[in-house]
């Protein structure tokens, strides 16, 4: 299958950015047997126009307004493609989220996949709080045109598929739940897991941190967790890497900085915080999904996160982890673990078990290959 991998305003090719994730998806296509050609949306002629508008928001009104939201700038930068598509021997076109493909009028059937709507993101996400109502409008329209525009949808949480049904009246058959991998080149054996449980410091407890918004990712619920497990006796440190944020001084967090996955040097180290650390802890106020979540369970890293948005999809009570009901119960569910480590340990293979059978890219690729060509034959 030759894909036309459609794409907005990100470079595949760059790991570091903040969509890295076209650049595993468009891996993985290639490790199954998918010829990828890449399009990218061109800054529009007509952008100018709204950059100004945004600007005249930005500083004279309390609402925001979003240009990427405009269903006429998305055309304009839709428009170069379609002729180049036209042209080329594609049998499908795909990409990343909504907005590449919203106007992509072809003959070749169109595919997506997101982690979250516009209707979703609105007042759950501090970017997508006080909109404009053009924006809100605009961005609605779009996820419509985008819905209407595709084949078929794949969404990485049960919550995404939800929200499609219910703000957009998404036909339940035309959306499927698949869920992401890890952002990490990861390729662990059963051995390596279970020499790195063995292996680790059964004295205290290291919880990992990761996530640039210290607020919005719950770090300071984090910080909480961490001291009441000291003040009941448990020796706790909270490991936090790439926050940009946390201005917390406390003798029970360790700041790592940012992590560069490029830099050996930092690639080394945080490899060395996901095998010592017991547990990935990230209770988000907001999240669509969480690729770290994949990451901690193929270190065989059980997770403790929030109940809300797409994270109840990845993570099952003690399968891979643990979703917060109160401090006090988590704290009792952490210290329940130290003190029977075999415990820990068993919730650590199912954790590993889960990255291996679920939440990982391969798996997740070939049943999105297989549900297109289950559409298209």
């Amino acid at each position: 299958m030759k894909i036309a991998f459609v794409m907005s305003r990100f470079d595949y090719s760059n790991v570091e950015n903040k969509y890295g994730i076209g650049y595993y998806i468009a891996e993985h296509f290639k490790k199954n047997n998918c010829e990828i050609e890449y399009y990218l949306h061109d800054n529009s002629n007509y952008e100018f126009p709204f950059k100004i508008k945004q600007g005249i928001y930005k500083y004279f009104s309390s609402k925001k307004y979003y240009r990427s939201r405009e269903p006429k700038l998305l055309k304009s930068q839709t428009a170069p493609l379609i002729d180049k598509i036209y042209q080329s021997d594609c049998d499908i076109a795909f990409s990343f989220g909504s907005l590449p493909i919203a106007y992509l009028n072809i003959k070749i059937p169109v595919f997506f996949w997101t982690d979250a709507f516009f209707s979703g993101l609105t007042n759950f996400y501090e970017e997508f709080t006080d909109l404009s109502e053009s924006t809100l409008q605009n961005g609605n329209q779009i996820e419509i045109d985008a819905v209407n525009n595709s084949k078929k949808i794949f969404v990485s949480s049960q919550w995404a598929k939800d929200d499609a049904i219910k703000s957009y009246n998404v036909n339940p058959d035309k959306i499927l739940v698949i869920p992401f991998g890890p952002n990490l080149d990861i390729n662990h054996s059963e051995k390596y897991i279970n020499d790195l449980i063995e292996k680790k410091d059964k004295t205290k407890i290291n919880l990992l941190f990761l996530g640039k918004e210290w607020i919005r990712k719950g770090g300071d619920i984090a910080h909480n967790i961490t001291e009441e497990l000291n003040k009941k006796g448990i020796n706790a440190k909270l490991l936090v890497v790439g926050c940009k944020d946390c201005n917390i001084q406390s003798k029970f967090i360790e700041n790592y900085g940012f992590l560069y996955k490029s830099k050996k040097e930092d690639a080394d180290k945080l490899k060395e915080l996901f095998e010592t650390s017991h547990y990935l802890i990230m209770p988000s106020r907001a999240e669509t999904f969480g690729h770290v979540f994949c990451e901690a369970n193929a270190f065989g890293m059980p997770n403790i996160a929030s109940k809300n948005g797409g994270i109840p999809s990845v993570i099952t009570n003690d399968i891979n982890g643990k979703l917060i009901d109160s401090i006090e119960d988590i704290t009792s569910y952490i210290i329940d673990k130290y003190n029977n480590y075999d415990d820990y340990k068993r919730l650590s293979m199912y954790s590993f078990n889960e990255f291996k059978s679920r939440l990982n890219w391969d798996s997740s690729i070939k049943n999105i290959i297989k549900e297109i060509n289950s559409s298209i034959s």
